[in-house]
C-alpha cells in the first residue's frame, strides 16, 4: 500500500495524456467492427506505460488515436 506522502506526489505530476469514452468503429462492408469501446485512461508525467492485450484487442488502433493518425469516432 501507497503511503499518503506518495500519494499526493502523484496527484500532483501532471496529466500529459487522457482519454476518456474513447470508442472507435470500423465499417466492413454492412458490418459494424467495435475495435474499441469506451476505453478511458491518463497518463501522468513521469509514468512509464504499456499496452498489452491479445490479437485483435486494439492496441495499435489505441496507438493510431494517440499518435494522431486516426480519430475516435466518439470520445474525448
Amino acid at each position: 500500500m501507497a503511503t499518503p506522502n506518495k500519494e499526493m506526489a502523484q496527484d500532483q505530476r501532471a496529466e500529459i495524456i487522457r482519454m476518456e469514452r474513447i470508442r472507435r468503429d470500423f465499417h466492413v462492408g454492412s458490418e459494424t467492427v467495435h475495435a474499441l469501446r469506451g476505453v478511458s485512461f491518463s497518463i501522468r508525467e513521469g509514468e512509464f506505460v504499456t499496452i498489452m492485450g491479445t490479437s485483435g484487442s486494439g492496441k495499435s488502433t489505441l496507438l493510431n488515436l494517440l499518435g494522431g493518425l486516426d480519430v475516435p469516432t466518439a470520445g474525448e
